[in-house]
C-alpha cells in the first residue's frame, strides 16, 4: 500500500473500524464498510459508511474523453478520479435512515433517502441488500429536483 493510503488509513482507523472484504471474506468481494467507533456524541447514534470498490460511475465527459485519450490521464499526467457511490446508514432508537450518495469531483450528492423502521440491525439491512420493499424507501432525488 502507498505510504499516503497507508496514512490515510490510520487516521481513519482512529474513529473507525474498517471492514474490507475485497478478498471475499466478510461480505460480498470488494466491498468495504467503515463503523463510527463511538456514537454521535448527545444522539447515541451509530453511524456505518459501506461502498464498492468497483461501484464507480464515470461521468460522460470522462467517457468522452478517454476515447479520444491514452490512459484516461488528465493534463497532469494524473489519473481522472471516478465518481463512487456509497451508502451512510444512520441507526438510533430502532430504526436506521440510508443515504444512498454518489461523491463525485469533491462533492458529495445524496441521491435517495430510506428508513428502516423496525431495525437499527445494519448489518442485518447490508446483508439483505437494503430496506425491506414495505418500508419507507422515499423518491429519487433527481427526479425531485426535475419536478421543482
Amino acid at each position: 500500500m502507498p505510504a499516503p493510503l497507508a496514512e490515510l488509513k490510520t487516521q481513519l482507523e482512529e474513529s473507525w473500524r474498517i471492514v474490507d472484504s475485497s478478498s471475499g471474506v466478510g461480505g460480498p468481494s470488494g466491498g468495504v464498510k467503515m463503523f463510527r467507533r463511538q456514537p454521535v456524541e448527545g444522539t447515541g447514534a451509530k453511524v456505518t459508511v459501506c461502498f464498492h470498490c468497483q461501484d464507480v460511475v464515470p461521468s460522460e465527459e470522462s467517457a468522452i474523453e478517454n476515447m479520444f485519450a491514452s490512459g484516461g490521464e488528465d493534463d497532469d499526467g494524473e489519473e481522472e478520479a471516478n465518481a463512487v457511490r456509497f451508502s451512510v446508514m444512520i441507526s438510533s432508537a430502532g430504526k436506521t435512515c440510508i443515504y444512498t450518495c454518489l461523491s463525485e469531483d469533491g462533492v458529495v450528492n445524496v441521491e435517495r433517502v430510506a428508513m428502516a423502521m423496525d431495525s437499527d440491525d445494519v448489518e442485518k439491512i447490508i446483508s439483505d441488500g437494503g430496506v425491506d420493499e414495505k418500508e419507507y424507501q422515499g423518491p429519487e432525488f433527481s427526479e425531485v429536483s426535475r419536478q421543482c
